[in-house]
């Protein structure tokens, strides 16, 4: 998986996202800007902006909610619903497929 959205993973479940229509595309910015700007952590415990995609459904309040979780400022974009849907299913698909297996011990 692109380390791009993989803390929206390893914090959002995926069926918290697929209920509410909301996935993220990774931090705004690209490449070692949105890196660095990750790393420069503030007072408030935020440091590069989130960008998710949401339905036009989607609460605010929801979305607000991503955010402390994630402890990232958020930005968001509109979409259609089916297509945030699946947006959804293919992070959390691939992310799937990417994880390393577990190995059962002697």
């Amino acid at each position: 998986m692109s380390d791009r959205a993989a803390r929206f993973v390893d914090c959002i479940p995926r069926e918290f996202a697929r209920r509410h229509l909301v996935v993220s595309e990774g931090l705004a910015g690209e490449g070692e800007a949105a890196a660095a700007a990750d790393a420069a952590v503030d007072d408030a415990g935020c440091g590069a902006c989130e960008q998710l995609v949401a339905a036009a459904a989607t609460p605010d309040a929801v979305l607000a909610n991503i955010g402390a979780r994630l402890r990232r400022a958020v930005r968001v974009r509109r979409d259609d619903g089916e297509r945030v849907a699946r947006l959804v299913d293919e992070l959390y698909e691939r992310e799937r497929r990417e994880a390393p297996c577990a190995v059962a011990g002697p």
